[in-house]
């Protein structure tokens, strides 16, 4: 009877440790440890150029090449492309404790050359490093088409804002800016996202355009505010950081 017993309880064992042994194989996002001096690298990561309309996304590669080839957007979004250089890499982010960070270079609070940020909003493929000083600042207001690049990007910095006496000739509101930049942790690397943003509205008869280069997380549902003839399209990229 005891050796009928061993023999189940060694079963139970062996199953327990392929268990695990699995678990651990297909951990795709192990924990990145934020701890000391993070450097940025000299080249950017690029997804697919994706494409929308009000009625959704244009998944129709032709019909994207011919869309930036006829809007005078080649130089900014590659299609087919793995990555491209990205010479502003002067970042350096020193983490403490997995909690914080100080940051320097040209991604610092715009009233210094080196700034408090908190991590937040952290889970295991990401997280948010959010500035501890705000400033107050003017957010110009310039059409149509530059909101819908600001709804398109989940990350937001501007809050509070009030807006400005139309007697002061400017069509603008102070705003409370805190700034906020995405990190993605994938296959145990970290990375700071941005987005390429490229969009043409119409309102009636006048049709606007914007342009945009930021550090961001897209967010799809952006599709609900296009209206007839909008044409957004956008390229998210990953900077990777390396640790020194």
């Amino acid at each position: 009877m005891k050796s009928k017993i061993f023999k189940v309880l060694s079963g139970l064992t062996i199953v327990l440790l392929l268990t695990n042994s699995c678990k651990k194989s297909h951990d795709l996002n192990p924990p990145v440890d934020l701890n000391g001096l993070y450097v940025a690298s000299s080249s950017l990561d690029l997804s697919a150029v994706q494409m929308y309309t009000m009625n959704g996304q244009v998944t129709n590669q032709d019909i994207i090449k011919a869309y930036i080839a006829s809007h005078g957007v080649s130089d900014y979004f590659f299609i087919g492309a793995q990555s491209k250089p990205y010479a502003d890499n002067t970042l350096k982010i020193n983490f403490k404790n997995n909690t914080s960070a100080i940051v320097n270079g040209s991604y610092a609070n715009a009233n210094s050359d080196s700034a408090k940020y908190t991590i937040v909003q952290r889970s295991g493929s990401g997280f948010i490093l959010e500035a501890v000083d705000t400033l107050r600042t003017l957010k110009y207001n310039n059409g149509r088409a530059d909101m819908l690049i600001q709804n398109a990007n989940k990350i937001n910095g501007y809050s509070n804002c009030s807006s400005l006496d139309p007697a002061s000739g400017y069509d603008a509101s102070v705003c409370t800016y805190r700034d906020a930049r995405p990190f993605v942790i994938k296959d145990g690397k970290l990375y700071l996202s941005f987005l390429t943003f490229d969009i043409v509205s119409h309102n009636g008869t006048a049709t606007n355009g914007a342009y945009a280069f930021t550090t961001g997380i897209f967010n799809p549902d952006i599709v609900k505010q296009l209206t007839d003839r909008d044409t957004l399209i956008v390229q998210p990229q990953l900077l990777l950081l390396t640790k020194q």
